[in-house]
């Protein structure tokens, strides 16, 4: 029985990561197993060719249930799909679809072939980038990519007596894995405590509108004025460009979107 957009029970997906920030609030990134193979598989290829790891933007860029696609709808308008229409809610244009916004993209390719490179990696591994265009109908999200096949590759399934002997490269990295979950928890509620005891970026703050100036806009305590963000994208830059701990290499373009809005707004 085909998924409902945005219902897809947890049950099914693989969660890695949690996380909170000021616009989606708790959010997850969750795949089911068979997509969750494809997109290891991708960040694998990408770091050989480029030495640099692939990761999805901050929020909801994975699967997306129906409370999140009405949320972004409600603050994006037309710039988000409608609720129970997006490809990352399990059905899409007739299909059953999963999708993954890897925010980071342009960063990893910057110097080893950039779109076309990303774009052939992605089909490498049984994904789809480049649905999300202009010639279909979208805006241009080199971004987005999405898996037409979200149930296959999955475990086989086993009876009750079956077992199976785990490797120990598997061991490994499961003790890695959950190291790395624990710290990540560990530091998003310290973002968050911190997040919520400044304001979000001390005088500057990402405010979401619902009213007639919807979208996401940032503000400047100290002066009063406020910018209207274009689209998710560039709200991700922003929160990339407080949150920068040294670790983060952004682009020179990345960082010169950023410096414009903060110019905007004094």
């Amino acid at each position: 029985m085909a998924w409902k957009n945005g219902d897809i029970p947890e049950s099914d997906l693989v969660i890695f990561r949690r996380g909170w920030n000021s616009i989606d609030g708790d959010w997850f990134w969750g795949l089911t197993p068979g997509t969750y193979a494809r997109h290891l598989a991708l960040l694998q290829r990408a770091f050989d060719r480029t030495g640099r790891w692939l990761e999805p933007s901050d929020g909801w860029s994975c699967y997306r249930p129906y409370a999140a696609q009405v949320i972004a709808r409600r603050i994006w308008g037309i710039g988000a799909a409608t609720p129970r229409t997006s490809s990352h809610g399990g059905f899409w244009e007739g299909i059953e679809t999963l999708a993954v916004d890897y925010g980071n993209w342009a960063w990893v390719y910057e110097k080893h072939g950039g779109r076309a490179a990303f774009y052939e990696d992605c089909r490498a591994v049984g994904l789809t980038p480049g649905m999300i265009q202009p010639d279909r109908g979208y805006p241009d999200e080199p971004w987005h990519v999405i898996d037409k096949n979200p149930r296959s590759g999955a475990p086989a399934a086993t009876s009750n007596n079956a077992t199976r002997v785990v490797t120990e490269e598997e061991q490994i990295m499961g003790v890695k894995e959950d190291i790395l979950n624990g710290v990540r928890d560990i530091v998003a509620s310290e973002v968050k405590k911190a997040l919520d005891a400044r304001g979000d970026y001390g005088k500057y703050t990402l405010l979401p509108l619902a009213d007639g100036d919807h979208g996401i806009w940032l503000t400047n305590s100290e002066t009063g004025k406020r910018t209207h963000i274009a689209n998710p994208y560039e709200v991700s830059l922003i929160q990339r460009y407080f949150n920068n701990n040294g670790s983060d290499q952004m682009l020179t373009a990345e960082y010169d979107i950023v410096r414009a809005y903060l110019s905007r707004v004094g």
